[in-house]
């Protein structure tokens, strides 16, 4: 299974690898010593994983919105079908299969299920 990176790790791992790059090359110089580029570096690693934190949450947020949206446009849309006068009587109903091309069992237990399949 091959697993893909998002463009944005793409990028995140280019801005590392510049920001080391260009640092040694200023370390080399003279023009920054060693320990800043450091500090640096990690100044940078610890202000990435918050901002990237902050744009997920925005996207859910985002997401969230654009699902709202739908269901109540789904929900304030007028039915289809209008209710009439007559209502069901309350109590149990009862299924009645007459002139039925397939033969129903009439006893519909566990066991009688077993006999059928296992004859």
């Amino acid at each position: 299974m091959r697993v893909s990176i998002p463009p944005f790790m793409w990028r995140l791992g280019a801005a590392n690898l510049l920001a080391i790059g260009g640092g040694s090359w200023m370390v080399i110089d003279g023009t920054l010593t060693l320990g800043q580029l450091t500090s640096f570096v990690m100044y940078l690693g610890l202000m990435i994983w918050p901002m990237l934190a902050l744009a997920w949450m925005f996207n859910i947020v985002e997401r969230g919105s654009a699902a709202y949206s739908r269901i109540r446009a789904m929900l304030e849309e007028e039915p289809g079908v209008v209710d009439g006068d007559k209502t069901l009587p309350d109590g149990r109903a009862e299924l009645v299969a007459s002139d039925s091309p397939v033969p129903l069992p009439t006893d519909c237990s566990a066991h009688a299920a077993e006999r059928q399949l296992h004859p």
